[in-house]
Order: C-alpha cells, then structure tokens, then sequence
C-alpha cells in the first residue's frame, strides 16, 4: 500500500494527485479513517461519454419480437366474481387494517393496486435501451437520470430509512399456503378470503399476494411463497426497508433486461415494470414538452344518425378502440427527444426516420380520409334508401290482403261445399244410373205390353159414324 505524504510539506496539486493514485485514500477528518480508491477523474463527463457506448441502444437494433412475454406479471386486476376479486377482497381487508398499514408505511402501496393502470410497452421497452448497467441510471440528454429513494417514497410511500437487515426475516414460516393447482390467483384468493374478522393468516395471505402480483411482480406469474416471511413480518409491524428492496428488484430488473438486448435474445424479464412506468411518466410531465394531439375523428360523429343500430358488438369495439387511432412505435418521441450527448448522431438519424414516416403517415391519412369522405357519401344513400323503405304504406297494403283474404276464404269455403256436393253426386251416379235403367227397361217393357195388347180395327171413324147416322 501507497503511504501517503503530509498537506503540510506537499502542495496541494501534488497532493491531489498523490491521494488519486492510492488504494487507501486517508479522511482529513479523522485520522484513522480511511477511504477506498483510487479516486480516478473527478470529472464524470468522461466516464459517462464512454458508458453511452455500451448502453443497448448503441449495442444492438430495437426489436419488438425480444419483447414478447415481457411485461405478462403486469399487476392487471382481472373481471371475476366477487368471491375472487381483489378490489372486494382489499376493501374487506382495508376496513379493518388500514390503520395497521398506515402504521408500518404500506397504506398508500397496497391503494395502488386497485388503481388497475394500463401498461404502455412502447415506453417501458425504449427506456431499456438507454440503461446503464454499470451506472444504474438511464442515459438521457439532460444526463443520467434514475429512480432514487425519494422516487420510491413519493410513489409508493415504503419505508426506505429502516436499518433493519431483511434476512434477519428469514426465520421459520408461522402458516402454510397451498399454491399449486389452485386455480391462479383467482383461485388463491377464492381459497383464503375469509368472512368476519380478519385473522392473522388471512391478513399474511393476502398481504402475501400483493407483494408477488402487485408490488414486486414475480416471473411465475401465479401464487407463491417467495414473500411468506416479509408478509409476516409487515403483519406482526416489524420495520424492515421494503422500499429500498424494491428499487433494488428495479435496477435488477433493468440490468437482466438490458444485458439481454445487447446478446439479441428475448427479454422475457418479469419484475415492478409498474414502477418503471410510472417514474417514466412523472418524469416526461415535468421534462417533457409534449404537444397536443391533433383531434381524431369518431365514427359516430361522422354521421347524422345513430349508427349503433347498425353494428354488431365486435364492430363496434373495433370503432372505439382501434379505428382512425394514431400509430405508436417502437420508441415514442419522448424518449427520443431526451436521449445523450454521445448517440447524437443516432437520435438525430432515428428524428429523421421518424419524420420520414410521420410523413408517409400523412399522406396515407389523407388517403384515407377521402375514402372515408366517399363511403360517407354512400352510408347516408343508402340510410335515405332505407328510409325511403320505411316510408312506403306498408300496413294498409297488409290490411287490405288481409281483407281480401278473408273474402276469399269464404269463397274457398263455398266452393268446399259445392265441390263437397259433387264429389257425393260422382260418387252416387253408378247407383242413379242403375236405377235410371231399371226405370227405363220397366218403361219399355210397359210399351211393349201396351203394343202387343193391340188389335185391328177395320174400317175407319168415319165410315163407323155414317153407319151410325143411317141406322138412326
């Protein structure tokens, strides 16, 4: 080891230069304390410029196919039934142990899990490609930047000033929970929501689920015991450093995803992206000027009528959340508006590209637009189509068949009757007819008796009346 010469018989340049170069640099406050070194350039500019060189976006092209998977232990609240819903179950919990949870610093943590914010993966992928390993610190324009303590304090309310050692918590479980095929979490708080007071073990499982779906966000993305003995520990009111426990699960989450991106392999890192997210848009509010958005058009302000009647359910979900919506990228605008010095070059090429697609977007939004302008056109003809149809004296022309239809029912049922009375008289004529001939053979059998009873008569009328006259 270097020793090292007095203030008082060296200059003070010398001096500096001299302390720079040792392993063990001595306080000028207390003699037998000593601090590590060497001390290196006390000027960060040139450390932090070489570290821009090794950060991923210097080391390796945006691709959105790593990011499959990555942010799925996204602390989502999922629709389900009351007996397995985290919003009852953490309104039941709550009004018994608030006070407990203000107590120990964890009240305004566990509010935000309700919350049920809306992830934005654009944003929590481009700030990976500008982390610095080494500097634990995102490499922006306006410099290193990062989420602190005092970050995790303002957000989440955690204590990060206790002194206590959290392995100090790694003692014997006091209950056990059954995690496995029990249905996910839906399941899990099925199986251990409780009814009446709240006991112990209900308040240790559901503080349980909370630290790994909610606040620390694990990669099994379903129930574990990985966090039984800080669960404990905040239901028995011990003080531990939950807060700096989580930036630390933070800037490991950062570092294991970006020494990914800089290999080319997929992501796939679970962990508080949450926090990430939400340090991010605190800090592009206060840094970032955004602009307004120009208005975009909703469908059903394009119209004259309610178009609801005329769409199905799918339909109308897609109007509402995807259509004429503007497109995201990769990296949004914000992020590439505050990246450092050293990829000036980069940011200005990628401002270039963007511009370039910006404008093709322009024109291809025109484009569409026009067509939206035509086929405009063509749904109001075809409603006044429509009305027209509408308009058109439907009922009277059904009153005046079914009128009709009456009338010739009657008729029908006349004509039934008249054809009912000759189907009988065809089905009678083999018997009339027979009768008929019987009369007519009894007829001609009458005649031929009357001609065979016939004799002749001589003479005539007229000679037998002057036969008459002369015997008179």
């Amino acid at each position: 080891m270097s020793t090292s010469a007095s203030p008082s018989v060296a200059p003070s340049a010398e001096y500096a230069e001299h302390l720079s170069n040792l392993v063990a640099v001595p306080s000028l406050s207390n003699e037998h304390q000593y601090f590590l070194g060497p001390i290196g350039n006390p000027d960060p500019h040139e450390f932090i410029s070489a570290e821009t060189n090794r950060i991923p976006f210097r080391l390796a092209n945006p691709n959105i196919g790593h990011w499959k998977n990555t942010f799925k232990s996204w602390p989502s609240i999922e629709k389900s039934a009351p007996e397995k819903s985290w919003p009852v179950w953490y309104k039941r919990v709550s009004a018994s142990k608030q006070a407990h949870w203000d107590e120990i610093g964890i009240g305004q943590a566990l509010a935000l899990t309700i919350a049920n914010s809306a992830k934005d993966k654009p944003l929590m992928a481009a700030a990976a490609y500008f982390w610095s390993n080494t500097l634990n610190a995102l490499l922006f324009n306006q410099g290193p930047m990062t989420p602190t303590l005092l970050d995790i304090t303002m957000i989440t309310g955690l204590d990060v000033t206790s002194l206590a050692n959290p392995m100090s918590l790694n003692t014997k479980n006091t209950f056990e929970f059954k995690t496995k095929s029990i249905g996910g979490w839906s399941g899990y708080i099925a199986a251990y929501k409780g009814k009446g007071p709240v006991t112990p073990r209900e308040h240790v499982v559901f503080l349980l689920i909370w630290l790994e779906k909610f606040l620390f966000c694990g990669s099994s993305c379903g129930p574990t015991t990985n966090w039984q003995f800080p669960a404990e520990a905040l239901e028995t009111k011990r003080q531990f450093p939950l807060g700096k426990i989580l930036l630390g699960y933070l800037y490991q989450m950062l570092n294991n995803a970006s020494a990914k991106i800089a290999v080319g392999s997929v992501v796939g890192v679970g962990g508080p992206w949450w926090l990430l997210q939400t340090w991010l848009n605190l800090v592009a509010m206060k840094v970032v000027n955004r602009p307004t958005a120009p208005a975009i058009l909703v469908l059903a302000d394009l119209f004259s009528f309610d178009i609801k009647d005329y769409l199905d359910e799918e339909t109308e979900e897609d109007t509402t959340s995807k259509a004429l919506a503007p497109l995201s990228d990769d990296i949004p605008d914000d992020l590439a508006n505050i990246i450092t010095p050293a990829v000036y070059l980069e940011q200005h090429q990628f401002k270039l590209e963007r511009a370039k697609q910006r404008l093709a977007d322009r024109r291809e939004h025109k484009d569409i637009e026009a067509t939206i302008q035509a086929n405009r056109q063509l749904v109001h003809e075809e409603k006044s189509k429509l009305d027209q149809l509408s308009k058109v004296p439907i009922r009277s022309n059904i009153d005046r068949l079914e009128a009709q239809k009456i009338d010739l029912l009657a008729q029908l049922q006349e004509c039934n009757a008249e054809l009912d009375l000759e189907h009988k008289k065809l089905a009678d004529l083999p018997k009339a007819v027979e009768e008929q001939k019987a009369k007519l053979r009894s007829a001609i059998r009458n005649v031929a008796d009357m001609t065979k009873s016939l004799t002749v008569i001589p003479g005539t009328d007229a000679q037998d009346a002057q036969a008459i006259e002369e015997v008179e």
